[in-house]
């Protein structure tokens, strides 16, 4: 059993720029987007109350519903077994249905274990170095990755796969001694599990945040307001060539060093992109909310303007599987009142919905489940669910909270919960009332990924 240590270049925080990636839609994903992390400003430069307020209730929110369930409210029978990586502590381990044992992957400073799409192998970082075992054979964890092989001083930042046996990675490099550490490379690499080959797919500023499809890898690059630099939307094939424009934007405030990403969302068909481009002061916005306009990107380079909504800026719109309706967050009446509500719209921005409206820190923006149509979101307690399918709004799990949800397939949650002070990873079938199954009990808890074997 292998064991890690982590390396003296480990960044102390991490910003990720590419929470959107379709292959990993269903479970959790690994960091903080740096839209979200955005210190938000007042005018003048300083931080109101109700910003400081806000932020952190939001971002607290949004940590845990970037995770939230994609995954089919029909419950469904399967014969695939479920396979769980997960941490408790400093030990990464496996865990299938068909074989409940749990079995030893390494031991050391490990984060954010990833299962590939069959559940053959899991990735996992030890400090700047990606780590990579085989799912069914004792001790076979190694380094992919090499601690600064990409370059001096440079790290992977967002990895997603692309098929059981390839990974798409960007990177980003490090420096302690600066006021903003971490910078983004905006490149994109691909790495073959099988043979170990890491090949540099696009250069310095020409990848960016990515989304991988079967159809290709969508590119997002950010703009610059002091150069007037427009932020961009484009899409290469799996070998990382043809790169094709699709939409040029505004750069976007953020109100922080880091810039921002758009985030395209893949169409079910793999034909098209969807994108919600908010207006370049939207962050700062504090009585008129101007409009976020609705995109929709074919892959031969026709954009289609579909209409706007109004969204705030920590709660921007988020397309369904279609593309034919968008879920989004507003603030409700005076600042002062620090509320916040959720909407259902369709894409063209027409018939707005009310979902539900609270104080901010008692509800957090929902999300869509792959049809389309249902939805779910946190409203009340941390970890409060509630799942809505047209008239039908109940909470999920029924008796208990649920962080971190992931559905390995359609139908199967895999969440964490701590009923009676103590973290167990569980689950369950569905979003009726079937019982829960406890796959582990974990003393500090920590990341998971599950899979449905195919």
């Amino acid at each position: 059993m292998p064991i890690l240590q982590r390396t003296q270049y480990e960044a102390p925080y991490l910003l990720s720029h590419s929470p959107n990636t379709e292959s990993e839609a269903r479970c959790a994903r690994h960091r903080v987007p740096s839209s979200l992390a955005a210190k938000r400003k007042g005018f003048g430069g300083e931080v109101s109350q109700f910003f400081r307020t806000r932020i952190q209730a939001l971002l607290l929110g949004l940590l845990l519903l970037a995770l939230l369930p994609h995954g089919s409210l029909r419950a469904q029978s399967s014969t695939h077994p479920l396979i769980v990586a997960y941490l408790d502590g400093d030990t990464l381990y496996t865990w299938r249905q068909d074989n409940p044992t749990p079995r030893v992957v390494a031991q050391g400073q490990i984060s954010r274990p990833l299962l590939s799409p069959a559940g053959s192998h899991v990735i996992f970082q030890v400090g700047d170095a990606l780590w990579l075992a085989e799912v069914n054979r004792p001790n076979s964890a190694h380094v992919l990755v090499a601690a600064g092989m990409p370059g001096p001083a440079r790290q992977v930042l967002d990895v997603h796969w692309l098929d059981d046996t390839t990974l798409i990675f960007n990177t980003f490099t490090f420096h302690p001694k600066r006021l903003v550490k971490q910078q983004f490379a905006d490149d994109l690499w691909r790495a073959d599990v099988t043979s170990g080959r890491v090949i540099r797919l696009l250069e310095d500023g020409q990848g960016g945040a990515f989304s991988v499809n079967p159809a290709g890898i969508a590119l997002s690059l950010p703009g610059d307001s002091v150069s007037r630099t427009p932020g961009t939307i484009s899409w290469v094939n799996a070998g990382g060539q043809n790169k094709v424009k699709l939409l040029e934007y505004a750069a976007v405030n953020t109100g922080s060093s880091q810039p921002f990403y758009a985030h395209p969302q893949w169409s079910a068909d793999g034909a098209s992109l969807f994108a919600a481009i908010p207006d370049p002061n939207l962050l700062y916005a504090t009585q008129t909310i101007p409009p976020t306009v609705l995109w929709r990107l074919e892959l031969t380079g026709k954009a289609t303007r579909l209409g706007d909504v109004r969204a705030d800026f920590f709660g921007l719109p988020e397309f369904s599987v279609t593309g034919q309706q968008v879920l989004y967050a507003r603030r409700m009446g005076p600042l002062a009142d620090n509320r916040l509500a959720l909407y259902r719209a369709n894409s063209d921005g027409s018939d707005e919905r009310l979902i539900a409206q609270d104080a901010v820190g008692k509800i957090e923006p929902a999300h869509w489940l792959p049809d389309g149509l249902s939805y779910t979101f946190v409203h009340g307690s941390p970890g409060e669910l509630w799942a809505q399918t047209g008239p039908i709004l109940q909470r999920f799990p029924a008796t208990t909270t649920a962080f971190n949800l992931c559905w390995a397939d359609a139908t199967t949650a895999v969440y964490s919960t701590a009923p009676a002070g103590q973290d167990e990873l569980r689950y369950q079938t569905g979003l009726g009332g079937t019982e829960a199954t406890v796959i582990a009990t974990r003393r500090l808890g920590g990341a998971f990924s599950a899979r449905r074997i195919p």
